[in-house]
């Protein structure tokens, strides 16, 4: 869990697939993150398939540009 605690930026990111394993721990150490009241109301979806990220990413991408340009005034 070092990783977890050295900060740093990541300016690329690899295209190579994260192991299930590795993918499990750091979801099941993010459980352990602070939240409010200690409710943790957090759900996790991995998408692993390049379509239907992308698919996403254009359903989104009108919602994130919508809630930017009112935030940036």
């Amino acid at each position: 869990m070092l990783f977890l605690k050295s900060k740093r930026s990541i300016g690329a990111y690899s295209s190579r697939e994260v192991p299930r394993d590795v993918l499990e721990k750091a979801l099941d150490a993010a459980n352990y993150a602070p939240s409010a009241r200690g409710a943790h109301p957090v759900r996790w979806l991995v998408i692993s398939s390049t379509e239907r990220r992308e698919k996403l990413l254009q359903e989104m991408l009108p919602y994130y540009e919508k809630a930017t340009d009112v935030t940036s005034h």
